[in-house]
């Protein structure tokens, strides 16, 4: 069975876990969330609310150090909450689009490998739960009362916790392990800060509801392991609505 933990662990992403104290978290969040809120009692400034799926598949190198073993990335369907304000810029269309929201990333993977004549199979499933804060410049395009949005900019995420669901099979016999995530910087462990760019483009209606789509691309390689690299990237969709409208 050792063979057995072996092809588990190699899999990316191990399980991490030194848990955020609950009142740091609070620390974090709060103000930034009341700072959204202050900001649109301006006139010009429009707040509103999202929610929507998020197809999330990271961009992975992994050195397992295992002859022969196979191992193929999958995207993982998730979800994502929270916060976005539009501040037009000027007189013309240029704007400026902050958010702050809930996102859970991860991915699932199989494995397999042929050890001595005896086939092993792994099927693991990863999530890492942030806090992302994307900045976006944006233009709108006046389309009668509604508006298109494009635009993109940088973001940073806060990891808050995750986990690693793994299953072998050898010889008919299944072994489930699952291992929290650990954020730190040493060995099996992932930076808890994340950095990229996001790309946006949304339709925005005069009554205040949106559609939105993104494109977030990590840039910093999250894994501390050696030879190991790990980006996180993901495609949302979502629906919101802007329930304090100030200048269009």
């Amino acid at each position: 069975m050792q063979s057995i933990k072996n092809i588990s662990q190699a899999l990316p992403l191990r399980p991490i876990v030194n848990p955020i104290n609950s009142i740091m978290k609070l620390r974090l969040i709060f103000p930034v969330a009341l700072l959204f809120i202050a900001s649109a009692a301006s006139a010009q400034i429009s707040l509103g609310g999202q929610a929507g799926a998020v197809f999330s598949k990271p961009s992975t190198e992994l050195a397992t150090g295992i002859p022969g073993l196979n191992f193929d990335i999958k995207s993982r369907t998730s979800f994502s909450a929270g916060l976005i304000a539009d501040i037009p810029l000027g007189e013309g269309g240029f704007r400026f689009m902050p958010e702050l929201y809930y996102v859970d990333k991860g991915f699932k993977a199989n494995a397999s490998v042929d050890l001595l004549g005896q086939q092993i199979n792994a099927e693991s499933k990863s999530n890492i739960s942030y806090i992302d804060l994307p900045i976006n410049f944006a233009y709108a395009i006046e389309l009668g009362n509604n508006r298109l949005m494009v635009g993109a900019g940088p973001y940073a995420g806060f990891g808050l916790s995750g986990k690693t669901i793994a299953t072998t099979t050898a010889n008919g016999v299944s072994q489930e392990q699952e291992e929290k995530v650990e954020f730190g910087n040493g060995a099996g462990q992932f930076d808890r800060v994340d950095i990229g760019a996001n790309f946006m483009a949304a339709y925005i209606l005069n009554s205040g509801l949106m559609l939105k789509v993104n494109y977030s691309l990590g840039l910093l390689n999250l894994s501390n392991d050696t030879d190991t690299k790990y980006k996180n990237g993901y495609f949302g969709v979502s629906l919101g609505y802007f329930f304090l409208q100030g200048g269009k």
